[in-house]
């Protein structure tokens, strides 16, 4: 659809409104109407996009890793109320533990088959360098301690803080999601970002639940903090030192090729959002 700019002043244009949509949203003349601009795209909506939302998710038929993702998908979305419908008791207290991996939520009504989920955030924009600052932290303690850790045990707790990781990573997705990003075209590019660097994280807790010997795995987490500071201070020069840092380590070894290859998918993706 297209629509001509009409110059009123010197300092004022306008556009018409398509007649059909002003009926179905019974807008009359005086009615407020919001205005998003994001680099080259004005949103004009009937009521803010900002508004508090609702969704029903209906987990009862999923298993395991599908009943977390469905949920996960929700949050990521930006709803501020999910009501979510149980099985039954098993899965319902579930989600009464669940809930602490969703930043901002709480459990507002629990049910023998239903849950549901609301922001207490109240609206306020998240502070996402500040978030994406603690993802890369919580990473580099994931390999701290899974050093530190002796048996099993000690081991198992390294993928709780790998959880944590990736309740992070929603909460900067689901900002990116509710309030945006500037400029709206890289905002795709941060979202594969930052699920690039909770797959990182899952083969390095993985590597450290599993136990074993790795003789390189510091070099690697040392590539992994000249990337921490590569994104916050990006520079040429910076991203084609830490490549060849990369490719000096994976020259040295076989067993970690996964992690050296997601160190190079995150470079790319500096790259890209750097450009």
């Amino acid at each position: 659809m297209q629509r001509r700019l009409i110059q009123l002043s010197p300092s004022t244009a306008v556009v018409s409104l398509p007649a059909s949509w002003v009926r179905t949203n019974r807008l009359k003349k005086g009615h407020a109407l919001f205005v998003e601009i994001n680099e080259n795209r004005v949103l004009v909506s009937a009521a803010s996009s900002k508004a508090g939302r609702e969704t029903a998710v209906d987990v009862s038929g999923l298993p395991d890793r599908l009943f977390w993702a469905a949920i996960d998908a929700a949050y990521i979305a930006g709803y501020d109320t999910i009501t979510i419908r149980t099985s039954g008791a098993t899965q319902t207290a579930l989600l009464s533990k669940a809930v602490r991996y969703f930043p901002g939520m709480i459990i507002e009504d629990e049910r023998e088959r239903l849950v549901r989920f609301q922001d207490i955030a109240n609206e306020q924009a998240v502070e996402l360098s500040k978030t994406i600052r603690r993802i890369f932290q919580l990473i580099r303690i994931v390999h701290e301690d899974g050093c530190a850790a002796h048996g099993a045990v000690e081991r198992a707790a390294v993928k709780k803080i790998d959880y944590t990781v990736n309740s992070y990573v929603s909460l900067a997705q689901r900002g990116i999601n509710k309030y945006g990003y500037e400029p709206f075209s890289k905002s795709g590019i941060l979202h594969t970002l930052l699920k690039t660097l909770e797959l990182f994280s899952d083969k390095l807790a993985a590597i450290h639940v599993a136990g074993g010997r790795h003789d390189h795995l510091a070099e690697i987490m040392a590539v992994f903090s000249d990337l921490e500071r590569l994104h916050f201070s990006y520079a040429q020069d910076a991203l084609v030192a830490l490549e060849q840092k990369r490719k000096r380590v994976k020259a040295k070894t076989s067993v970690e090729k996964e992690l050296l290859s997601l160190l190079y998918d995150l470079e790319e993706l500096e790259m890209q959002l750097h450009s």
